[in-house]
């Protein structure tokens, strides 16, 4: 099944902020990506539809501005959204970082598979004591910290597009 990419109206059955072959092009220049050379149509296609579902999933609370239309499928267009140097980043299309990240995702999705995937809380309680006189406590957690992972470049391609103060931490 062929991408629907976002054109900047705002559709209703787009699945992609990018073309194959757009990405193809920007892959090919910044990531060096050997998997996504290697990939076949479909499999890089289910990559870029699953990358813009994951930066909507991950980012959609953070987004400056609003949705262009009410019953648009993806996040991207938006209006009111300024930009660092206090211009407004065009309703009518994409943002070419929006695109750009899109495409690291999908990188990594075919390296590394999906990345939500169900995270299992490592914080809980294995042991707790308490001791009362001269007042003690100790609590010993499983597994230490809970694993989150962090694509660091997608975030700073992204980050004129957030809203100010927006936590960045994702699993």
């Amino acid at each position: 099944m062929a991408l629907i990419v976002e054109d900047g109206t705002g559709k209703t059955d787009a699945d992609s902020y990018i073309s194959q072959a757009d990405a193809t092009t920007y892959i090919g220049k910044y990531t060096g990506s050997t998997t996504w050379a290697g990939a076949t149509s479909d499999n890089k296609d289910a990559a870029l539809r699953r990358a813009a579902q994951y930066l909507d999933l991950a980012y959609g609370d953070k987004w400056k501005g609003q949705r262009k239309t009410e019953d648009q499928s993806l996040d991207w267009p938006r209006y009111n959204v300024l930009d660092r140097d206090g211009f407004y980043v065009d309703s009518d299309s994409v943002p070419v970082a929006v695109k750009n990240a899109q495409c690291e995702m999908a990188v990594e999705i075919l390296d590394n598979g999906e990345p939500m995937t169900k995270l299992e809380n490592a914080g809980s309680v294995k042991k707790y004591a308490v001791r009362v006189g001269p007042i003690s406590e100790s609590t010993e957690y499983l597994g230490g910290n809970p694993p989150v992972t962090y694509y660091r470049k997608v975030d700073k391609i992204l980050f004129d597009l957030i809203q100010a103060g927006a936590n960045l931490i994702r699993g």
